[in-house]
């Protein structure tokens, strides 16, 4: 068995206990950031985040944990297509059957938070977060036109970071500060959530670990805005009246 490169077994370590989980429930291209188009704030309405603000940050390179994807031809590179292969590869059809039927809504976190933590129960948070998830396509879209990265498989578009696994690990992050009790689970949830995009072929591994810290970035930028915090005060005050605290 060859040895696996420090990149690779960062995502080893960080979803170590993704298998025990998952069992319960083209050619890249890296064209230079300066390659691509400059901020998008002036294109753009966002409610609570500065698009602007991001790009900066990606490009000073200032986002905790996220690092650039492999470059090509590398080992981590080879190692990253080499385990989405095996993942892909080895999936059984239950995986596959709880990837393919994984919902990309908060509300799916019902998982974890229990059935009355859904749209119909809880108004105020799903207004607050349809316009958290307008802002957070266009964040996403930002990072991945930034780091430019090819889907596996052929498919269009860019895959890094991984937009399923970004939204998961903002939602969860946001939701264990009104749940602290759920903090794992809601985590083990947002952590399936991100692998099912590997089981499924249209990521690597590199663009869901990416995900996970472009999701978390994102929420303490929405956190750090007046704006956000006082619409979430009303929506955490919604889900602690209609659930408790858990």
């Amino acid at each position: 068995m060859k040895p696996y490169s420090p990149y690779v077994l960062l995502f080893l370590v960080f979803f170590s206990n993704l298998s025990l989980v998952c069992s319960q429930e083209g050619t890249p291209e890296n064209p230079a950031p300066s390659a691509v188009a400059p901020p998008y704030g002036h294109l753009f309405n966002t409610t609570y985040l500065d698009l602007s603000t991001i790009y900066n940050d990606l490009v000073a390179d200032s986002i905790n944990y996220l690092l650039p994807p492999p470059v090509n031809g590398t080992t981590s590179s080879q190692d990253d297509q080499y385990l989405r292969e095996n993942v892909f590869d080895n999936a059984t059809k239950k995986q596959i059957h709880e990837a393919k039927d994984s919902v990309d809504s908060i509300f799916s976190y019902s998982y974890t938070l229990g059935n009355h933590f859904s749209a119909h129960d809880l108004p105020k948070t799903k207004a607050l977060f349809d316009k958290v998830d307008d802002d957070a396509r266009l964040a996403i879209y930002i990072a991945k036109r930034f780091y430019g990265r090819r889907r596996p498989m052929h498919s269009s578009g860019y895959s890094y970071p991984s937009g399923h696994s970004t939204r998961a690990f903002l939602w969860d992050t946001l939701l264990a500060e009104v749940f602290p009790n759920n903090k794992s689970e809601l985590e083990n949830q947002a952590k399936v959530k991100a692998w099912n995009r590997v089981i499924l072929g249209r990521h690597y591994p590199a663009d869901v670990y990416a995900g996970r810290a472009f999701g978390i970035y994102l929420a303490q930028q929405l956190l750090g805005n007046p704006d956000f915090q006082q619409a979430w005060q009303a929506a955490q005050e919604e889900m602690k009246a209609c659930l408790g605290t858990l």
